[in-house]
């Protein structure tokens, strides 16, 4: 896993949960590993990944608490979860 290839599942990831993000709510998380991210070369991939998603409008930058705070203040809204199972498909005797 290359630097390059960090960097563009970094932002092919961004895209699509940016252009996603239109008609509904998405978040996207960044786990970082001391062992994987932690090399000089993917720090400073980090840095330019994270310059260039700053100049995106209506994204909302939150740590956890601060998500954990929003959802907390606005639970009336949240009919938009769908809780219903995720469908089976593809396995021997189901349909979906």
């Amino acid at each position: 896993f290359n630097p390059a290839a960090y960097k563009q599942q970094l932002a092919d990831e961004f895209d699509q949960l940016y252009a996603e993000g239109g008609t509904r709510r998405r978040m996207m998380v960044i786990g970082l590993h001391e062992r994987l991210s932690g090399h000089a070369s993917r720090v400073r991939v980090l840095d330019r990944t994270l310059t260039r998603l700053r100049d995106h409008p209506d994204v909302w930058w939150a740590r956890k608490d601060q998500i954990a705070q929003w959802t907390l203040n606005h639970a009336d809204t949240a009919s938009w979860v769908n809780r219903d199972p995720a469908p089976v498909s593809g396995l021997p005797g189901r349909s979906a």
